[in-house]
């Protein structure tokens, strides 16, 4: 069933979710969404309050497959997403963290952001979700129009909808804007991001 899976970013620093490399995944945190959310959904990730972000889009994904941890984590198409902790880019944000070994027990790549005090919440997720069409705005996060405000989580967890008229209306007022990294209004459009 496609749905909107909409959650508050309190930090973002482009590990979770990861929008490098011309693919968007969510690897670790949000365990729920990630165990439950199924292609064709919508993961949105809105800012937090506490930034000054409240109702601001930092990122919107359509989730286009779903794979295991296990499954991820020795895909050759993502191995690009394994972190380098002596990187000093989008290298070091790689959330391809978890593999089994030869007898089957997990192990976790050396990470700047995750330590195995994570891995069990992690694990719990079951699925990586990833997005090939994806609009990331990170600090240049846009305000929500009014009609999508409803969207919006207020605090931990997330909030999710079905409805066929605000997918339609998320998914048009998307269109306005070039997908991608530091997406942009399109000139013809009516989409208004700038330094917001």
């Amino acid at each position: 069933m496609t749905r909107i899976y909409c959650y508050v970013i309190t930090h973002d620093t482009g590990f979770a979710p990861n929008p490098f490399g011309g693919v968007l995944t969510l690897a670790t945190c949000k365990p729920i969404i990630r165990r439950t959310a199924e292609v064709g959904s919508w993961l949105v990730g809105t800012g937090s309050a506490s930034l000054g972000l409240r109702g601001k889009l930092v990122y919107a994904a359509k989730i286009v497959e779903v794979l295991t941890l296990e499954e991820y984590g020795k895909d050759p198409r993502y191995m690009f997403k394994r972190p380098s902790v002596n990187g000093d880019g989008t290298d070091r944000q790689g959330d391809n963290l978890y593999f089994k070994d030869e007898k089957g027990d997990w192990f976790q790549r050396e990470s700047v952001h995750h330590d195995c005090y994570h891995m069990d919440r992690d694990l719990s997720g079951e699925n990586v979700l990833i997005a090939k069409k994806f609009w990331y705005f990170g600090s240049q996060a846009c305000d929500l129009p009014e009609d999508l405000q409803q969207i919006v989580q207020n605090g931990r967890g997330y909030k999710c909808t079905d409805s066929p008229d605000v997918i339609a209306r998320l998914e048009n007022w998307l269109m306005t804007y070039q997908p991608g990294i530091g997406a942009e209004a399109v000139a013809s459009g009516s989409g208004v991001c700038g330094p917001c």
